[in-house]
């Protein structure tokens, strides 16, 4: 499999949060794997309870 910026993350609670308070949360949790380019937490009823995390670098 080929190396990924991109980080698919699924099925996650809403201790978490909801909103703006999930992105920042998920940013915090994931900002020690490396520098984050974007967080895109999914809004629809096909994608809520998703998100997507955008690192700088594959090496993240």
């Amino acid at each position: 499999m080929p190396d990924s910026r991109i980080l698919m993350v699924a099925n996650f609670r809403k201790k978490l949060g909801e909103g703006n308070a999930l992105g920042e949360n998920l940013y915090k949790l994931f900002q020690g794997f490396g520098p984050i380019r974007q967080v895109r937490v999914g809004s629809t009823a096909e994608t809520k309870g998703s998100a997507i995390v955008v690192f700088d670098y594959c090496e993240s």
